[in-house]
């Protein structure tokens, strides 16, 4: 079977769940779960450098974004369920994710990534990383952040950032050390503060570009709709405790069917974010568990549904045809 990149995409979503599952074995499981992370994180780089040498398909431009959103999202809930994160930093660092999306819907130009936001990724990625190791292996987390300071500057020349970008990496990647040397104690708690900060501050040019659009009547539907069920989603999540994967399904789901819309203009789901949103926080405030976790699976159901009948929708959309196979990021 030909290795392509959209499959190398795919590959990086459905493996997910392995070190999601080791993390919570013992030091050594978690050790394994690391390696294998590392791994997922770096098919990014080469479906990217497959898809420039393949062609860029209309699947990849959709698939790779989602992908990385994803492995982001579920990664960074598991670190808040292993009590290495508190949740109100990861839902302010997922909120951005979302916060883009619906940006993207209502510019013209589609607002194109940035170098920062591809930045953004590794960063996030490497934090993650670096919470998990010095959990794990307090004494060597001050190794563990000179290597990771090493990586990002070293990985920067294998991208297509100017000479300028590569040195602001190095230069930021310095923080890493500095994080060990003055935060010792609250070390993950930095580490997750570090990744918030980069994250927001990813998301300013985005913003800057999307703002005369954003106070529109359609933007702001575009901008409460894309929010409302992750962020009530978000919420709740301490409360179902031993169901609490719905809400990285939720999420998941979300982020597909939020990036097919973008393939569907004039299509809003305001009204069907505001009542499932409504639903989710008035079980949560007056009812208790079981009918909040029946709730919450009644709106992936729903969110589900949605996703899928977009998808079939748009599914000629993907449909290569020998006239026009490759569109351009």
């Amino acid at each position: 079977m030909k290795i392509t990149a959209n499959r190398l995409t795919l590959l990086r979503i459905l493996l997910l769940p392995l070190p999601c599952a080791l993390l919570y074995g013992g030091p050594t499981a978690k050790l394994t779960a690391i390696g294998l992370t590392s791994l997922l994180g770096i098919t990014d780089y080469f479906d990217g450098h497959l898809a420039r040498r393949q062609g860029v398909t209309r699947l990849g431009v959709l698939l790779d974004p989602i992908a990385d959103k994803i492995f982001i999202t579920v990664l960074y809930l598991f670190l808040v369920h292993l009590h290495y994160l508190p949740l109100w930093l990861v839902i302010l660092l997922l909120v951005r994710e979302f916060l883009i999306t619906s940006l993207r819907a209502i510019t013209p130009n589609n607002l194109p990534v940035s170098w920062l936001a591809k930045l953004k990724t590794s960063v996030q990625m490497v934090v993650a990383i670096l919470i998990v190791l010095t959990e794990v292996v307090p004494p060597w987390h001050l190794v563990f952040l000179c290597l990771a300071a090493v990586f990002l500057s070293l990985g920067s020349w294998f991208t297509r950032f100017n000479l300028r970008q590569k040195i602001i990496v190095a230069a930021l990647s310095i923080v890493f050390p500095l994080l060990g040397i003055l935060f010792k104690e609250s070390l993950s708690f930095a580490l997750g503060l570090v990744a918030l900060i980069f994250t927001w501050y990813s998301a300013f040019s985005y913003l800057q570009s999307a703002w005369p659009f954003l106070w529109k009547p359609t933007g702001l539907m575009r901008f409460c709709g894309s929010l409302l069920v992750p962020v009530s989603a978000l919420i709740v999540m301490p409360r179902i405790d031993e169901f609490w994967l719905i809400v990285p399904l939720i999420l998941i789901v979300e982020l597909i069917r939020q990036a097919l819309e973008l393939l569907s203009p004039k299509r809003s789901s305001l009204g069907l974010a505001v009542f499932l949103s409504f639903s989710i926080l008035f079980t949560f405030a007056f009812l208790n568990k079981t009918f909040l976790v029946a709730v919450l699976g009644l709106v992936l159901a729903i969110d589900l549904a949605l996703t899928i009948y977009l998808g079939w929708k748009l599914r000629f959309y993907f449909c290569p045809n020998p006239n026009d196979h490759y569109v351009g990021t």
